[in-house]
């Protein structure tokens, strides 16, 4: 009774031994692969050319060492660039433009991504206040009042 048991055992282990890396190979091959974005992120796409710099905020966002720079064309259109001087502590920081108290009345402009410089164009409303939120953590990360020539028009 035994015996039969232990040789039933080892072919058992010698079927498994074959069968499973073939297994692995063939379920690895089948699946599916990763989905990626054709599409550029918001910011990506954005091009400085005919804007004239405004402004510097070197270190804006104080516990975030992100330098901001403000940026207004001819034509009235306000374009603000965010440079991370080092990776940022959430790879998922959101940006929003509102008012000073968070979450109230904010827009979406756009995502941080590493080092990579960002621009957003700015919408015509008059919010005062640039947040980081961390989508991952739900955690507001920082926050920046805007300069005051944010708000004034552009001169040709």
């Amino acid at each position: 009774m035994i015996r039969s048991l232990r040789k039933r055992h080892q072919w058992t282990w010698i079927a498994l031994l074959l069968a499973l890396p073939v297994l692995l190979i063939l379920a690895v091959n089948a699946r599916r692969q990763v989905p990626t974005s054709k599409q550029p992120l918001p910011g990506d796409e954005i091009t400085a050319t005919g804007f004239q710099e405004v402004m510097l905020v070197p270190n804006a966002f104080g516990s975030e060492p992100i330098d901001m720079r403000l940026l207004v064309h001819p034509d009235g259109s306000r374009l603000l660039e965010l440079t991370p001087r080092l990776a940022p502590t959430y790879p998922d920081a959101l940006v929003y433009l509102g008012e000073p108290t968070w979450p109230t009345g904010n827009v979406l402009l756009g995502s941080l991504s590493g080092r990579s410089v960002r621009r957003f164009m700015l919408p015509d409303r008059a919010a005062s206040t640039l947040h980081i939120y961390s989508l991952a953590h739900s955690r507001h990360v920082a926050q920046s009042t805007l300069p005051a020539a944010v708000h004034q028009e552009a001169t040709p």
